[in-house]
């Protein structure tokens, strides 16, 4: 993500998915085979 995102650092994306899950908008979901995130869209 940082590769393709101007201004931003890994660190940056890392801060920023921490307070996106802990606000509720975002979930990660961990599968045998790596994980992804989704929007929760309640």
């Amino acid at each position: 993500m940082a590769q393709n995102i101007k201004g931003i650092t890994e660190d940056g994306i890392k801060y920023n998915l921490k307070r996106l899950q802990e606000s509720g908008l975002l979930c990660h979901v961990v599968s045998a085979k790596g994980g992804h995130w989704e929007v929760n869209d309640e």
